[in-house]
């Protein structure tokens, strides 16, 4: 007996999370023999992920959302985070009422669709604010809590500066320069990942305390208000001075200017190759196991002294 099958794929349009899972279909005999059977495992991401780029010193950027429109509906709550090295709350969609941030870096700054239910628009404008890498994530929740559907979208800031000088050169200079600042109530803040370099603020400037194992000293223009001149220098750079270097400008709790810089400290092309051995020792980390910390000194003897 010949039996023909026709095409029974099934198909499940705007695929949720919860419809993830193993189907299978089998098909039977009249006389319920079956005849054929397939499993087919479906995995529904919780998340899409989107690349945005924008030049350095742009000050608004658009964060693209367009949700299923099934999901939509006057119960759901819609909230844009930032989730990078903190969780902050940026904007906030409930139940028809929009709730941007009141955080100090961004409360002011951010918008969404006015009608986001009817368009289905949930993209996040961000205006008027100094722009820097992240990551943002914008989650969609039904009345119960449950996550109807996530984007993830990361924010690229083009055109980094880098800056590159030779160890042992006597300074190098982080450059920054903006317009004259007349407002006096003015906290100028250079800062690496995790710790503060130096803060100028009352007209006073003070180093941060954990610099001091830092071979380098540091110098800020001190007319910086009315010259515009906030450029970092350090003297007799050395290894551990490499690194990204940030500095905001505040105007009571607003940031008004900012800008990242990149530190490369190179090794000497001059100098005889011991030299450049016993510099590459030194800017080891301290975690390097006892064994492969062995004595510089006796380590050149046992390469260079003949047997």
């Amino acid at each position: 007996m010949l039996c023909r099958l026709e095409n029974l794929t099934l198909t499940i349009s705007d695929p949720r999370l919860e419809d993830s899972g193993i189907y299978i279909c089998i098909v039977y005999s009249s006389d319920g023999k079956i005849l054929r059977r397939k499993i087919v495992t479906l995995t529904v991401r919780v998340y899409k992920v989107e690349k945005v780029s924008v030049d350095e010193g742009k000050r608004s950027v658009v964060l693209p959302f367009h949700a299923t429109r099934r999901l939509l509906s006057e119960d759901i709550t819609v909230e844009w985070r930032l989730s990078d090295v903190e969780d902050i709350m940026v904007y906030k969609y409930q139940r028809g009422r929009h709730m941007p941030a009141e955080d100090q870096v961004y409360g002011g700054h951010t918008e969404m669709n006015e009608d986001p239910l009817t368009t289905g628009d949930l993209s996040l404008t961000i205006r008027d604010l100094r722009l820097t890498d992240g990551v943002y994530t914008c989650t969609i929740y039904d009345e119960n809590g449950e996550r109807l559907q996530q984007k993830v979208v990361v924010l690229i800031v083009r055109g980094l500066q880098i800056v590159e000088v030779t160890k042992g050169e006597s300074s190098v200079k982080l450059p920054f320069q903006i317009q004259r600042l007349e407002n006096k109530d003015i906290r100028v803040e250079w800062t690496q990942p995790d710790s503060k370099v130096i803060t100028f603020e009352n007209g006073e400037l003070q180093v941060a305390k954990k610099r001091i194992f830092h071979r380098s000293s540091i110098e800020i223009n001190k007319d910086l208000l009315s010259s515009g001149d906030l450029s970092l220098i350090l003297k007799r750079p050395g290894y551990k001075d490499s690194g990204l270097y940030k500095c905001t400008v505040y105007s009571g709790q607003k940031i008004q200017h900012q800008k990242m810089v990149m530190l490369r400290v190179k090794e000497p092309l001059e100098g005889s190759f011991i030299d450049r051995l016993r510099s590459l020792k030194r800017s080891r980390t301290s975690d390097i196991s006892s064994q492969e910390n062995v004595p510089l000194n006796s380590s050149l003897n046992a390469s260079f002294n003949p047997a």
